[in-house]
């Protein structure tokens, strides 16, 4: 990311050298000295027209008029004394004449440099003669207008354009020029670039923003236009800048550098070096787009350079400069996205990133670029993609190291997780036809141990390696196509194995919770050891040690959605049938059972289960009766009276039950059959009201109560019931099929001990 702004630089030093400008300064004095010295001498002041015109043929000079506002120069000097030849004109100075010159060029037609709205002065110490003829000692140029003690000018420009075109500077009869000079300084000459101005520099498009200047200071320069000074680059980057390069893209969308270099030419060689210390170079937005097809990116929010070593050289006629630049870096808010054939990458750095930047490019246009992250990164986030021959397999992980991250010289990438633990989010793969997904929660985690740093990047042929896990308390989600399972509870260590295939194989404990026994009952299905193993686009699953208890109180739910509301026993016999005081005949007609249910269910032996159960029970029937002297003399009449009773009921029952297994848990069975009797209790509730209330009343109720009480208990029983133990199972266990499916009785109901395969 950082070098996107490097390589603008250099196309904008590679012709904006102070030697170029130095020569436009000299060009500009002798327009304006030619033009002045070329006038007969007239005794009122004059104003002359100084518009001079030249076209821009070179196509770099062209990119850098076209985002240029307008060219301010500040320059001092001395001639020596003499006489000198400048196009065919006589230049003669007085020995220690000095100047000053003070310009301001507007550049409006980045095609055409014009004086015409130029604003500027040059002044001489002592007056300078051309052709034998004095010029004023004070020039003003306004507006394309020269004023003075003048007032004939002839435009002579072919040297201002010569030089502009860095064309020999001793074409067209100005090389004495150079002889003239004894000393030069350029105080400050400055490019005001224009704001919303594009560049486009070979592979780069830069966006220029607002107040961005390239200023020269303070350059001592000789008559062969060697100089010593500075160079100061103070640009603010608007948005939408580009660099597009064979290995690499790069944008960013803003930002700023203020750099100041130590300026010298010599020999034809012009070197800028810029000393530590200076300004953050400061990006926004920045996208750095590289490996195959450049699919992979970082994306950071801000990136922060600070310069250690920047030396940029070029030769005069060469077209590329020499650059050796190194930075200290800080990455914010970073988020990188590796994709290649082999893997895939997300990571999210939400912490400052620090990393190191070199460029290095030679004239002939060779260059390298090294990026590396020197420490560990916490990633708050890495999402890892595998990509195997049938499926791809991924990782999430949390609070996971990263590092070192290094990109070469030919953009490739090196990145590794380091030793330590990690929070682990989720492990899943397959392909469109089959799969395996765990989400956990809590404190599961995955180590990457010593001597198992996970390349991710290095190994061509894809990834291989070993994820040793530690699953805490976790909560999970283990679904594919064809199930889906809730997972709680999970305890115990993993190993995940990436090879050829993919085997995940450990001692982990973990229930599948909320599992719908008979529909309606929570219960969880314990698993006490898990093996997947995925080769040639299949995946299959052994879970080991599974059980599933099925309480007392969903077997007792169960039952009793058999037991009736209501049952109806017709009785219909006689119970007291010989005369006893005044009555005979008492007929029990039936009775009705209300609301039978199982108090206390305990399992006793395999197969076999004991229960309590009670119920409320309403008898009818009648009696014949005599009058009240019928205890003595007998009955002369008898009168058949209606009577009931009621009772509340307790008895015992057995339940015998057997596990119809099936080839997996979505169809197994239970088959139970219940018995059970209610005898009828001593606290039989007589109601004997339509019979008599009389004194004798009690007596007589006892002896009825007690004839009833010799009835038979109450029986109740249903045989080979069958019920799907999870019948809303089929997304759930329709894939594991049962292996040596047991049961037996514990203290909370019933247990079932199995093994299951599972494929997917």
């Amino acid at each position: 990311m950082p070098n996107t702004f490097s390589p603008a630089t250099r196309r904008i030093n590679s012709k904006i050298s102070p030697a170029n400008w130095t020569k436009q300064i000299v060009a500009l004095m002798s327009c304006i000295l030619l033009v002045a010295g070329c006038a007969e001498v007239k005794p009122q002041k004059q104003t002359v027209k100084a518009d001079i015109s030249i076209k821009v043929e070179d196509p770099v000079i062209r990119r850098i008029t076209a985002i240029t506002d307008r060219f301010d120069l500040e320059a001092s000097g001395k001639f020596n004394g003499g006489s000198f030849m400048v196009h065919d004109k006589k230049l003669t100075f007085a020995p220690d004449t000095t100047f000053t010159l003070k310009l301001t060029l507007p550049i409006d037609d980045p095609k055409v440099i014009s004086t015409k709205n130029a604003t500027g002065e040059l002044t001489t110490s002592q007056p300078i003669s051309v052709n034998g003829i004095p010029a004023p000692l004070n020039l003003v140029l306004k507006k394309g207008t020269v004023t003075g003690d003048v007032d004939i000018v002839r435009t002579i420009g072919i040297f201002l354009f010569n030089v502009l075109e860095n064309q020999d500077v001793n074409a067209e009869g100005g090389g004495d020029w150079k002889k003239a000079f004894a000393q030069l300084k350029i105080a400050k000459s400055s490019l005001v670039m224009r704001p919303d101005s594009t560049m486009e520099l070979g592979k780069q498009h830069i966006h220029v923003g607002k107040d961005s200047t390239l200023t020269f200071k303070n350059l001592i320069v000789d008559s062969e236009f060697n100089y010593t000074g500075q160079c100061v680059v103070d640009v603010n980057f608007a948005d939408k800048n580009t660099y597009r390069g064979q290995k690499v893209d790069i944008d960013f969308n803003g930002g700023s550098m203020i750099m100041v270099f130590d300026a010298k030419r010599q020999n034809h060689v012009v070197t800028l070096t810029a000393a530590g210390s200076q300004k953050p170079i400061r990006l926004v937005d920045c996208v750095y787009r590289f490996g195959k097809e450049k699919k992979s990116n970082a994306h950071a929010e801000v990136v922060v350079l600070n310069e250690k070593k920047f030396v940029w050289q070029k030769t005069e006629g060469t077209d590329k400069p020499a650059i050796h630049f190194a930075s200290d870096m800080m990455l914010q808010k970073t988020v990188l996205h590796i994709l290649n054939t082999k893997l895939d990458l997300l990571a999210n750095f939400p912490s400052n990133v620090p990393a190191n930047l070199s460029i290095d490019r030679n004239e002939d246009g060779v260059m390298e670029t090294n990026f590396n992250t020197p420490h560990l990164v916490p990633a708050a986030n890495a999402d890892i993609t595998m990509h195997r021959q049938h499926e791809d397999v991924n990782v999430k992980l949390s609070d996971a190291l990263v590092g070192p991250i290094a990109i070469s010289k030919f953009g490739d990438l090196q990145l590794s997780l380091a030793n330590g633990n990690a929070k682990l989010k989720q492990i899943s793969w397959g392909n469109d036809n089959h799969g395996f997904t765990l989400d956990t929660s809590g404190g599961s985690t995955l180590s990457i141990t010593k001597g198992m740093s996970m390349d991710l990047v290095k190994d061509q042929e894809g990834v291989t390696c070993t994820l040793p896990m530690t699953l805490k308390l976790g909560q999970a989600k283990f679904s594919s196509n064809s199930m889906k399972l809730g997972l709680s509870n999970l305890n115990g260590n993993m190993i995940l194995t990436i090879d050829k295939g993919v085997d995940l194989d450990g001692k982990i404990n973990f229930s599948v919770g909320n599992s719908n026994l008979f529909g309606s009952n929570k219960t969880d299905v314990s698993v006490n050891g898990l093996s997947v193993d995925s080769k040639n686009g299949s995946t299959s699953a052994q879970l080991k040690n599974c059980s599933i208890v099925i309480p007392v109180a969903a077997l007792k739910e169960q039952i009793e959605e058999h037991l009736p509301d209501d049952k109806v026993y017709p009785i219909n016999k006689t119970m007291l049938e010989e005369r006893k005081w005044r009555y005979k005949n008492a007929i029990v007609e039936s009775i009705t059972l209300h609301n039978p249910k199982l108090d206390k269910i305990e399992m006793t032996s395999a197969g076999v289960a004991k229960f309590t159960a009670s119920g409320d029970a309403d008898a009818k029937g009648t009696i014949e009766k005599g009058g009240l002297l019928s205890i003595v003399k007998g009955p002369s009449k008898w009168e058949k009276r209606p009577w009931s009773a009621s009772a509340h009921l307790v008895g015992s029952g057995i339940v015998n039950y057997k596990i119809l297994a099936n080839d997996s848990l979505s169809k197994s069975k239970l088959d139970y059959s219940v018995s059970m009797d209610l005898p009828l209790p001593d606290d039989i509730d007589l109601d004997w009201s339509q019979v008599n209330d009389g004194l004798l009343e009690k007596a007589e109720r006892n002896a009825v109560v007690k004839s009833i009480q010799k009835l038979k208990p109450l029986h109740l029983e249903f045989l080979n019931k069958e019920v799907m133990l999870f019948p809303n199972g089929k997304k759930n266990f329709a894939a594991l099929k049962l292996k040596n499916l047991k049961s037996h009785p514990v203290a909370s109901g019933l247990q079932l001990d199995f093994n299951a395969d599972a494929t997917f």
